[in-house]
């Protein structure tokens, strides 16, 4: 119908053009139409890419707290107990930037946060663990397992990560998921756990 129209106009004022050498006030509207609507579509497209990119550079920071967590853990028999939420920072923050060699495990680079001496002035497994990408700059939680395990009495044998995707990324849906020595997993299948700030 829409085609129609614009036809009729088009074949109406053609006569017009035969007589003159321009262009029409109603041929230059659809000329702007159309590449207005090219420009929105190109648009949400650049977005979603946008979203997707983000979304591979989280996957690829939290698997790389992962091998540092899996370095952490061979050497040392346990995983850090330092716990982190939303309300401290979240991983990468400027208190947890670096995966030491303490039983806190996640400190800042000047590494008193665990009331060791010096123990990141030369980081051992992580000089620099990155904060999620924006715009969504939800952080990265980290909280370690059993609850109140504190490498002394008792000692951490495993950890989850929680975060969140923006869009489907290969097999993982969007939304907040948790990573953990097993895995990533969609956190609404997990009980009590809670994702980014």
């Amino acid at each position: 119908l829409v085609s129609k129209c614009i036809l009729q106009m088009l074949q109406a004022t053609s006569y017009k053009l035969q007589a003159s050498r321009g262009f029409t006030l109603v041929e230059l509207m659809i000329a702007v139409g159309i590449i207005g609507l090219l420009a929105s579509i190109s648009l949400v497209n650049v977005n979603s890419i946008r979203a997707k990119a983000r979304d591979s550079k989280r996957l690829a920071d939290i698997k790389e707290v992962q091998k540092g967590l899996e370095a952490y853990y061979v050497n040392n028999g346990y995983y850090p107990f330092a716990s982190i939420d939303a309300s401290n920072g979240g991983l990468g923050s400027q208190a947890f930037s670096a995966l030491c060699n303490s039983r806190a495990g996640f400190e800042d680079n000047v590494g008193l946060s665990d009331n060791d001496v010096n123990t990141c002035v030369a980081p051992t497994y992580m000089a620099k663990v990155n904060e999620n990408a924006a715009p969504a700059r939800k952080p990265f939680l980290y909280a370690p397992i059993p609850a109140g395990c504190n490498n002394n009495q008792v000692l951490c044998r495993n950890y989850r990560m929680n975060f969140e995707l923006e869009t489907e990324t290969g097999s993982l849906q969007a939304g907040c998921l948790q990573a953990s020595p097993d895995g990533v997993l969609k956190v609404g299948d997990i009980a009590d756990v809670a994702c980014g700030g």
